[in-house]
């Protein structure tokens, strides 16, 4: 069963309350249901409730459920209400799999923030669901509100889950609210789900802008979560994201924002991103955090709670970044930045052919000219106790490097070894002879580099 494009466009001055229905009712088995893109506009100048409503009734089973794009604006002067509710149910069978194309919803010049654009997707089966297929979601409330909520509550989920980007906008008015929501119930979910990148826009304090994606013990792969926005809204204020899953991995957390220190962090941004599993992230990006005001002290970057290797890029402030136990990127920007080594589990290596783990810093700023600093533990912490070397190879390097360690003479904590165009920082943090921590300083001389470059504790 296929339908073409629908569209409503209701206008003039009068207030109105109105509808339409497209009801498909099988009691039995229900094929292929197919509709093409469905677009509401309203642009009145009074008070308005309007809605599409799909009912999609199978009592033995649905085929593949299918909806282009939809698209609600509505621009009425007052009072507008409108909707698109589409509600599927298979009573006592499976619903092949279900699909929507790009989502855009927006309420672009209401003169209220009690007005609503709002799509409401329920999908219900006693049997099973296979994949379900979502396009691109924009939320945009530039006054007032706009909601798209997704339910399945299924007997057994067959598939996995796909969302495009999400992007999600609030104006600067109180009560302004960006809106998004999908979750599985029913049995338990523990298939794949792959969602683009979800971006988070606020005008100011008092706004709403929240995701949320509860997907049980599925395993959930996020391309970019990217925090816009100038001043007041933050993290477990103004926006909320809330992800629930079994094994959980965001590409990028970007931060886009003109804020004063601290206002945002990678670890309020995840707060409520909860993983039975692992909680990996790729790249950590503070690179668009500009400062509210002139002389604005650098970021707090720590992501020693995550796991994964993790890409760090700071302000062009200076920074203080902190890794995890993971072999990490550390790209900390103009401004003096502070690399914190002291949390990390020392590795304890003393041989070539041990597994190591070792940081990676692109544009360390060594000697007594600048300001920069990695901050390191290590049983002696004064410069009798550091060393400088050449080796040709890093696993040449490992070998020097225990040797002075080891020296009874002139034992060295801290050992620069460089190896071509850069530099290796072995460091003994027990006083034991083993390496417990390697850190690769690109592009960095010995030559320039000496124990004024380090803290040690």
């Amino acid at each position: 069963m296929t339908f073409g494009d629908i569209a409503y466009h209701l206008t003039g001055a009068s207030a109105d309350a109105s509808g339409v229905n497209r009801t498909i009712d099988a009691g039995g088995t229900l094929g292929d249901v197919t509709f093409g893109d469905v677009t509401m506009q309203v642009a009145t100048s009074a008070s308005v409730t309007s809605g599409f409503y799909f009912h999609i009734t199978g009592d033995k089973g649905i085929g593949d459920v299918k909806f282009g794009d939809i698209n609600v604006t509505a621009t009425s002067a007052s009072g507008t209400n409108q909707y698109i509710s589409v509600d599927v149910n298979a009573a006592t069978g499976d619903i092949a799999s279900f699909s929507m194309g790009d989502v855009s919803l927006a309420e672009v010049s209401p003169s209220a923030t009690g007005d609503y654009a709002q799509l409401f997707v329920t999908v219900t089966a006693s049997g099973s669901i296979g994949d379900i297929d979502i396009g691109d979601v924009s939320l945009t409330a530039t006054k007032g509100n706009v909601y798209a909520t997704f339910n399945f509550n299924v007997g057994t989920y067959a598939g996995d889950l796909t969302i495009g980007d999400i992007s999600l906008v609030a104006g600067a008015n109180a009560g302004d609210r960006a809106y998004f929501s999908i979750s599985l119930t029913g049995d338990t979910f523990s298939n794949d789900v792959t969602v683009g990148t979800i971006s988070f826009d606020g005008g100011a304090a008092a706004v709403s802008v929240t995701a949320n994606i509860l997907a049980d013990k599925g395993n959930i792969t996020i391309a970019g979560i990217e925090v816009h926005g100038t001043g007041a809204p933050q993290f477990g204020a103004a926006y909320n994201l809330s992800v629930t899953g079994g094994d959980i991995h965001i590409g990028v957390v970007a931060l886009d924002v003109t804020a004063a220190a601290a206002a945002y962090n990678v670890t309020s941004v995840l707060a409520s991103v909860v993983a039975t599993g692992d909680l990996t992230i790729g790249t950590v990006d503070y690179s668009g955090y500009k400062e509210a005001a002139v002389g604005q002290a650098g970021e707090t970057i720590d992501v020693s709670a995550f796991q994964g290797p993790i890409n760090v890029i700071g302000t062009d402030r200076s920074d203080t970044i902190i890794g995890n136990d993971e072999a990490n990127t550390f790209t900390g920007g103009d401004g003096d930045d502070t690399y914190d080594e002291t949390g990390v589990t020392a590795q304890d290596i003393d041989a070539v052919a041990d597994a190591r783990v070792i940081d990676t810093i692109t544009d360390f700023k060594a000697g007594p000219t600048a300001g920069e600093k990695i901050l390191v533990d290590a049983q002696h912490t004064g410069v009798a106790f550091y060393s400088e070397k050449t080796a040709a190879t890093l696993n040449d390097a490992i070998t020097v490097a225990l040797q002075a360690m080891a020296d009874p003479v002139h034992e060295a904590d801290i050992v620069a070894v460089k190896v071509g165009s850069d530099v290796y920082v072995m460091v003994d943090m027990a006083g034991n002879d083993h390496i417990d921590t390697i850190i690769k300083l690109v592009g960095v001389d010995t030559n320039k580099l000496d124990f004024g470059d380090f803290t040690v504790s």
